[in-house]
């Protein structure tokens, strides 16, 4: 991992994801904590398990792999083995991305919001949104990334790149020329 990187992992049960707890000591904990963004990843979600999709309480950056529950900031709908029909070339996040034949089992269309901007759009609806609002950055993927072949494909390192990007607002700068196994500090 790349030394600029620090990444530290939760546990589903951790206090800090789940709204049972105190909101005061759930918020507290995550202002102690500067974390450039926030992944939840429900890749492993099966129905009879709590997902981990807290609301967003606090201004910051915020991806969404695969949201559910009552209280993701994302309204879902369940569809069998989406196709990819169109991509927003001019957002940001889609710079580079190359979902020709993208495989995935079962996902969820992302009732969108006239705050979201659908990045990614399924025959049945949108499967990748991105919101800025309230100082909040968010960005929704409708399904799970083990039940897509998306694990195997060039796209998925690009895709969260770009996320980063557009999360610190870096998506216009000058990209530069790396040489093949040189390390590039994002």
């Amino acid at each position: 991992l790349n030394e600029n990187f620090i990444v530290e992992s939760m546990s589903p049960d951790d206090p800090l994801l789940h709204p049972g707890g105190s909101a005061e000591i759930r918020l507290a904990g995550l202002r102690d904590k500067s974390y450039d963004v926030f992944i939840f990843d429900n890749s492993f979600w099966d129905e009879g398990m709590q997902p981990v999709t807290p609301e967003p309480e606090l201004p910051g950056n915020y991806l969404y792999i695969n949201p559910r529950g009552p209280q993701s900031p994302f309204s879902v709908s369940p569809i069998k083995a989406p196709l990819v029909e169109r991509i927003d070339r001019k957002h940001p996040l889609a710079r580079w991305l190359v979902l020709k034949d993208l495989n995935i089992g079962r996902g969820t269309k992302i009732n969108a919001t006239r705050e979201d901007r659908v990045v990614v759009r399924s025959v049945d609806g949108p499967l990748i949104v991105a919101r800025r609002a309230s100082g909040q950055n968010l960005i929704g993927v409708g399904f799970s990334l083990v039940e897509s072949d998306l694990v195997f494909r060039v796209a998925l390192p690009v895709f969260l790149i770009n996320s980063v990007d557009w999360f610190m607002d870096e998506s216009n700068s000058l990209i530069q020329a790396f040489r093949t196994g040189e390390n590039w500090h994002i």
